[in-house]
C-alpha cells in the first residue's frame, strides 16, 4: 500500500499520495479487465490457454473502453 505522503515525480509533476493509491487502483482493474477479456477470446477461440495474440485482439476495445 502505498502511503498518503508519498509522492510520485513524473515529467515534473507531482501526483500526491491519494492521486497515486487511485492510479495504481486503476491500474490493477485495468490489468484484470485484460486478462478476463483476453481469457474469453482465447475461450472463444477454443484455445487452451491466452497467448499474446488473444491480448492483441482485445486491445483496441479495452483502450477504447477506458
Amino acid at each position: 500500500q502505498i502511503s498518503a505522503t508519498f509522492n510520485i515525480y513524473f515529467f515534473c509533476v507531482i501526483v500526491g499520495g491519494e492521486a497515486a493509491l487511485l492510479m495504481a487502483e486503476l491500474l490493477k482493474v485495468f490489468v484484470q479487465e485484460a486478462a478476463m477479456r483476453s481469457l474469453k477470446q482465447a475461450e472463444a477461440e477454443d484455445c487452451d490457454q491466452v497467448d499474446i495474440e488473444h491480448f492483441e485482439k482485445i486491445l483496441p476495445q479495452l483502450l477504447l473502453d477506458f
